[in-house]
């Protein structure tokens, strides 16, 4: 260790920085290369390794915290202190000694389960830990050796890079014990500057959004994404999700439960009507933050899509599955309902087997693209949106600086005019060539910061500036001469409480727009069959003529097969079940039916929860 003046302690902990993140980028190479792809291309192996940075520097702060503690404490001890320099080399060396094996057990058990799992190594590896011999009964005595031999290599590489990195202790006078108080001061405010510089890489800058595995998305093939994945981070990230699903909400046997929902998901389409005018619509879908239906007929607030429910096709029963945007989104995509207190769009390797309605799409000939004026990286979305076969996300970082105008981005007017001018100007240029667009919105999302005000109240201003902005957007599109074979669904991520009274369960919160228009759509009507937000893939794809099989959860409302119209939602607390007799609430905390008592609803709520967890675990 080099002479201890006030900089000396950052210096190394700069060499510690630089010698950890070359570790991580030696590790994507690593993994490539013991997985390798025959598509895989050098350039690739650089933009894993490009798009892998952020969450190597976050790890690494990881790692850095307890040197910086130590360094911090060296550098301000008294003079008094003797042999500071040897005690903190020696706690730097054994504690880069643990840390580089834990790290080589992970990178090399990451890289060897990896073709055998197809996801990254994460914390459902301790599933198996309580039956270590039926976990490696499947692989050779040779296999585990050889893992065994490339982790002591890795430890052994990574712990001679960083003790380089450490040095000797030189056994020099402690400078620093003759320093000014100026100087110490100074050395009091870097050391600060350090602590918030860690701080921010670990949380992944100043943004709503926290860094997350979606981070290092940046492909539409998934191996990729995953090579760029640090190993550690998402080790550590999912170790906050490890939940065994298959043993959640057992209230039932498996033969009992699957009676009790017998015919509630029943795939098949078998049309009952005719909802397009093509089979092959160019089709736009509205996500709407938190528009519930009580805001537009009860509040007087979206007369613009009172006015396209008029006009279309009207769900005029629509549930959401759940009360929050991630939840929803994976609803309305994946055709998969929400679990209570889990956000699946967090957990890559469960969404990597979910079909996915963009994915269908694109397979059918659709050019794909996902539209948000905010962080993508909040709650996981841009990386859930890449999984699903977006081939294209735009976000806020593709507009200007000065068009972020709140904390969650840009005005929803904003986002829907350049969303307009780019869908316009594709058709033009490829009016042969059919897409789908997702859009979602943001801004009747607290705290309600909009341009204009209409309305006294805030959270209704906020709604009634969303729908004036998506009016104008659809008057637009209907000028073009796509408009003939244009298919817009607006719909809504979830409802919400309005008077301070209702409750998430309430239908005040969970009945939201499903709206179709445009010229694709053949008629006027009003669909008024109970139904969930996860039921729009099976039905647009069954108008379609399109299989949807792998919508196992989704079901086709206009098929004659839909023969018991119901509802479920879920909360962080409590479950709801509807159909034609009445509305069930089922708390899961208390154990007890808290609205609608009825048994028959009851039993079905909870068999429905059992299901989706039971094929969740099946993911």
């Amino acid at each position: 260790m080099k002479r201890n003046t006030e900089y000396s302690g950052l210096l190394l902990m700069a060499r510690l920085f630089l010698a950890t993140m070359l570790i991580f980028a030696v590790q994507k190479i690593f993994f490539l290369l013991v997985t390798w792809q025959e598509e895989t291309s050098l350039g690739d192996c650089l933009q894993v390794v490009l798009h892998g940075l952020k969450l190597d520097c976050a790890v690494t702060a990881y790692t850095l915290v307890a040197p910086f503690l130590a360094l911090a404490v060296t550098a301000l001890l008294p003079a008094s202190c003797t042999r500071k320099e040897e005690h903190l080399n020696r706690f730097l060396r054994i504690y880069y000694a643990v840390t580089v094996t834990l790290i080589a057990i992970i990178i090399v058990a990451d890289s060897a389960l990896y073709p055998f799992w197809h996801f990254k190594l994460d914390s459902s590896v301790f599933l198996y830990t309580d039956k270590p011999k039926d976990a490696m009964a499947s692989v050779s005595l040779g296999f585990i050796l050889s893992q065994t031999l490339r982790a002591v290599i890795w430890a052994w590489f990574s712990g001679r890079l960083l003790f380089f990195a450490i040095g000797r202790p030189t056994g020099n006078a402690d400078a620093a014990t003759h320093r000014r108080p100026l100087r110490r001061a100074g050395t009091v405010a870097l050391y600060a500057l350090t602590c918030a510089l860690l701080v921010l890489m670990i949380r992944g800058g100043v943004g709503k959004g926290t860094n997350n595995v979606s981070e290092a998305y940046y492909s539409d093939n998934q191996y990729l994404n995953h090579a760029a994945v640090n190993p550690v981070f998402n080790m550590l990230y999912s170790i906050g999700k490890l939940e065994d699903f298959a043993s959640e909400a057992r209230y039932f046997s498996d033969e009992e439960c699957d009676g009790i929902i017998k015919g509630i998901y029943n795939t098949e389409s078998v049309p009952e009507d005719t909802l397009l005018t093509t089979s092959r619509p160019n089709v736009i879908l509205i996500i709407w933050e938190g528009a519930g239906w009580h805001l537009a007929r009860d509040m007087k607030a979206m007369p613009r899509l009172v006015a396209l429910a008029d006009e279309g096709v009207d769900f005029t029963a629509c549930h959401a599955n759940s009360f929050r945007t991630d939840r929803g989104q994976l609803a309305l995509l994946a055709g998969w309902p929400a679990i209570p207190k889990t956000s699946l769009m967090k957990i890559p390797e469960k969404c990597d087997h979910m079909p996915a309605l963009p994915r269908t799409l694109l397979r059918n000939g659709y050019a794909t693209t996902f539209w948000y004026g905010g962080d993508i990286s909040f709650a996981s979305t841009g990386g859930y949106m890449h999984q699903a076969g977006f081939q294209r996300i735009v976000s806020d970082k593709d507009f200007p600086r000065k068009d972020i105008a709140t904390d969650w981005g840009v005005y929803d007017g904003t986002l829907l005019d350049k969303a307009c001018e780019d869908i316009l100007r594709g058709f033009r240029e490829h009016p042969d060539r059919r897409f789908f667009h997702t859009i979602m919105t943001l801004s009747s999302h607290e705290p309600w910061t909009v341009p204009v005000r209409t309305m006294a109240e805030d959270r209704l201003n906020a709604f009634a500036y969303t729908d004036r902005c998506i009016g104008d957007f659809i008057q637009q599109l209907r000028k073009s001469p796509m408009w003939k074979d244009l298919l817009v669904i607006v719909t809504s991520d979830h409802g919400i409480p309005y008077d301070g009274t209702s409750g998430l369960h309430d239908p005040a919160s969970t009945h939201i727009p499903m709206i179709w228009t445009g010229g694709a759509v053949a008629r006027t009507m009003k669909e008024g069959k109970l139904m969930n937000q996860a039921d729009l893939p099976a039905t647009l794809l069954g108008q379609m003529g399109i299989d949807h099989s792998d919508f196992i959860l989704s079901r086709d409302v206009t098929s004659r097969t839909y023969t018991y119209p119901n509802a479920f939602h879920t909360y962080n607390s409590g479950i709801t079940f509807a159909d034609s007799t009445g509305r069930t609430t089922f708390d899961l905390e208390g154990q007890r039916t808290i609205t609608g008592h009825d048994t028959a609803r009851e039993r079905k709520a909870k068999a429905l929860l059992q299901n989706l967890y039971r094929k969740t675990s099946e993911l």
